[in-house]
């Protein structure tokens, strides 16, 4: 949950949005769910670039007691949970875009099959590869150092990781140069079926716009969804610790 720092890092992330960026498969020998046999694998001509992470790694080893980023998450998998999936949620499938430090994902990993968690940063990876290394709970997450874009989409689908009964962005998607291009990824990847939910900072002055990095509103999110071919099923203003937020639910049919 990255609200609180927002206007921190708008400039940074979307510099970080076109380097290069890593795509790590987590190799931990007593996965139930994922065994890739190498601890570092580099996809789709990805280079390895530690530069990347946007400023976000300076924030990792704290982040989780950040105030506020607990409850972020606990509604946005209440939204989640909500949704009735094709499978049972014992047996989905769920991608968490923009993961940090993994606390929704460790919300949900005893409700689903599998999750994947990216995350440009790599020591909010690190730090989501340190709670599954000591949580049994937590073996059905692998952890990923990356970018949702064409290549890693190619690449999820490739390697059989996806696609997804659902995708989750919980406040990411004000920081992507391109929410357009991040909303038909997130088609590509997810099933007949499946649920894109979304919970980003909710635009609140007049003029409201459809530039993210100014937060999202009910038209602008209506109308990008629609082009993606994502139907919308509900789309609410909300408010967390005081944070002015909107939460968006859309389906692939």
């Amino acid at each position: 949950m990255r609200c609180i720092l927002k206007g921190l890092f708008i400039g940074s992330i979307l510099q970080a949005s076109s380097s290069a960026f890593a795509f790590h498969n987590y190799d931990k020998a007593s996965s139930k769910q994922y065994q890739t046999g190498n601890n570092n694998v580099i996809m789709g001509g990805m280079e390895d670039n530690d530069q990347s992470s946007g400023g976000w790694d300076d924030y990792a080893d704290d982040w989780d007691n950040q105030p506020g980023v607990r409850e972020f998450s606990q509604n946005t998998k209440n939204v989640l949970m909500k949704q009735d999936i094709p499978e049972s949620w014992s047996q989905a499938t769920i991608l968490d875009l923009g993961c940090g430090t993994g606390i929704l994902s460790r919300m949900i990993a005893g409700e689903c099959k599998s999750i994947v968690s990216i995350d440009p940063s790599g020591k909010m990876v690190d730090v989501l590869k340190k709670h599954i290394e000591n949580n049994e709970a937590l073996q059905n997450i692998l952890p990923v150092k990356g970018i949702l874009d064409d290549a890693t989409a190619g690449e999820f689908l490739e390697k059989k990781l996806g696609p997804f009964d659902a995708v989750v962005a919980n406040s990411v998607c004000s920081f992507v140069p391109d929410y357009d291009a991040l909303l038909l990824n997130i088609h590509k990847l997810l099933k007949p079926g499946g649920y894109f939910v979304q919970a980003d900072f909710r635009q609140t002055k007049e003029p409201l716009t459809e530039n993210q990095g100014d937060g999202f509103h009910e038209a602008f999110m209506r109308k990008a969804y629609t082009k993606a071919e994502l139907t919308v099923i509900t789309i609410e203003p909300m408010t967390v610790t005081e944070n002015n937020i909107i939460v968006g639910v859309s389906k692939k049919e």
